[in-house]
C-alpha cells in the first residue's frame, strides 16, 4: 500500500481530534516533532522490534512534557499498535493539507533565478490573495539539489529574533535538539541546521542578513602556511618575547545557485 493511502485516515482522524479541541496548531506541532523522529535514521531498525514494548516505543514520540493520558499521546499508542508509527511523516503532511484547507490558506512554492527582497514578496502575496481570495503562505525554494545539505547562517542577534518566529500553524520556526539518541539532532529552524556567523550582518534595513544553502559549494582556500616569527629585540627592555604570525587566505562561491539569502526591507 502506498504510504499516503496509508496515512490519510489517520491524518484524517488527526484532524478532527485536534478540531474537536479547537488546537490545530498546536496537534500541527506535536505531530511534526512525531515525523521528525519517525524520519530519524536511528528511528527506522526500531519500526517493528518486537522486543520493544508498543507502549515504550510511542513514549519517543511525544513532545517533551506531553501527558501520556493526552488525546495526542493517544493517538500516537494507536498507531503503536497498529504499526503505523512509521508512517509520521506523511501523517503530518496531509494534517498540514487539511488544516490549511480549514483556514483558507493556499501554500504557494516561488522558484526563481534570484531572491526577491521583502517588498517583492509582500507584492506577490497581495496579488496571489486577490486572485485565488485565500491567505497565501509563501515559500522561495532552494533548487532541490541543493537541500539534502542546506543549512542557515546568520548572526547571534538574528538568532534571538528567529526564535520568536511562528508558521502559520503556530508552530516555532526554531525547534530545540533532539537528545537521547545515538546521533542526536541540532537544534533547527524549519528543519534544517544553522550556523552562527557574526561576520554575516544583523538584521536591520537593507541587509542581508540570512543565508541558506549548501555551504560545500563554497571553498576557503589556504594560500600559503602559517608563517610565525619570534621577536627578541622589539621587547627586550621589557624582558618580553614576541611572535607574530603571517597567514594568507581566499575564498569562492562555486555556485551561486547553491545559495539564496533574505534581505530586510529598506523600512
Amino acid at each position: 500500500m502506498e504510504p499516503l493511502t496509508l496515512a490519510r485516515p489517520y491524518a484524517r482522524a488527526a484532524f478532527e481530534l485536534a478540531q474537536e479541541q479547537r488546537a490545530l496548531g498546536e496537534w500541527a506541532h506535536k505531530l511534526a516533532f512525531a515525523a521528525q523522529v519517525a524520519a530519524d535514521a536511528q528511528t527506522a531498525p526500531l519500526f517493528g522490534d518486537p522486543r520493544i514494548a508498543s507502549g515504550q516505543f510511542a513514549g519517543l514520540f511525544l513532545p517533551e512534557g506531553e501527558p501520556a493520558d493526552s488525546p495526542f499521546a493517544r493517538f500516537v499508542a494507536t498507531l503503536a499498535e497498529n504499526q503505523r508509527l512509521h508512517a509520521l511523516p506523511e501523517i503530518a503532511a496531509l494534517f498540514e493539507q487539511l488544516k490549511r484547507e480549514a483556514e483558507h490558506v493556499l501554500k504557494v512554492r516561488v522558484r526563481s533565478a534570484a531572491p526577491m527582497d521583502a517588498s517583492e514578496a509582500e507584492r506577490l502575496r497581495d496579488a496571489l490573495k486577490r486572485r485565488f481570495n485565500r491567505d497565501i503562505e509563501l515559500e522561495q525554494s532552494l533548487d532541490p539539489a541543493y537541500r539534502p545539505k542546506a543549512k542557515f547562517m546568520f548572526a547571534d542577534s538574528t538568532l534571538k529574533v528567529i526564535k520568536k518566529l511562528k508558521d502559520s500553524t503556530g508552530r516555532m520556526l526554531w525547534q530545540p535538539a533532539l537528545s537521547g539518541m545515538a546521533n542526536p539532532v541540532p537544534d533547527t529552524i524549519d528543519g534544517y541546521p544553522y550556523v552562527i556567523n557574526q561576520d554575516v550582518p544583523a538584521m536591520a534595513a537593507s541587509a542581508k542578513s540570512v543565508i541558506f544553502g549548501d555551504f560545500n559549494k563554497y571553498i576557503i582556500r589556504d594560500a600559503r602556511d602559517v608563517t610565525i616569527v619570534r621577536l627578541v629585540e622589539l621587547y627586550a627592555a621589557a624582558g618580553q618575547v614576541g611572535f607574530l604570525a603571517f597567514s594568507r587566505h581566499d575564498g569562492r562561491c562555486l555556485n551561486t545557485n547553491a545559495f539564496k539569502y533574505y534581505q530586510n526591507s529598506a523600512s
